[in-house]
């Protein structure tokens, strides 16, 4: 985890850097897993972790698309995904596509696109204070701004 904070953090800081990885897990084992997996890449012991980290992680990002349970936590682990995706050596075997319009659609369904108004769109209660509304402004910006880019690439 250290890796990726150093090396990959600083380009999409959406993630808090404090937090340790033991929170991360407990908060949500794909974007853990999403994490770990980033942070791999040229990892120089190993060259073929990134590559078998890949099918479970993806395989993480479908079940969390499909159980839609803490989808801040979700959208998150998307975002990287799709920022830092895995190799493929087909465009009909890169599911980043697919990662990249679930994590509009989820984004929208959390209510990130409509600021001050996020607890009509929760189930839980959520916090109300500035802060959590930047966050959440900022998390809407890097939703647009990867769905977008991994758009106007691919076409």
């Amino acid at each position: 985890m250290l890796r990726f904070f150093r090396d990959y953090h600083p380009l999409l800081p959406i993630l808090d850097s404090s937090m340790t990885p033991n929170t991360y897990y407990s908060e949500s084992v794909f974007r853990f897993w999403v994490i770990v997996a980033i942070g791999s890449r040229r990892y120089p012991r190993d060259p073929t972790l990134l590559n078998a980290l890949s099918h479970p992680t993806i395989d993480l990002a479908l079940k969390s698309v499909r159980a839609r349970a803490s989808p801040i936590q979700a959208i998150q682990g998307l975002l990287l995904l799709c920022t830092w995706p895995f190799p493929s050596n087909s465009l009909y075997k890169d599911f980043t596509y697919t990662f990249s319009g679930s994590l509009v659609h989820m984004a929208l369904q959390a209510g990130l696109h409509m600021p001050g108004v996020d607890q009509d769109f929760s189930r839980t209660k959520v916090a109300q204070d500035l802060l959590e509304s930047r966050k959440r402004a900022n998390l809407w910006c890097c939703v647009v701004l990867v769905s977008q880019t991994y758009v106007l690439h691919v076409s």
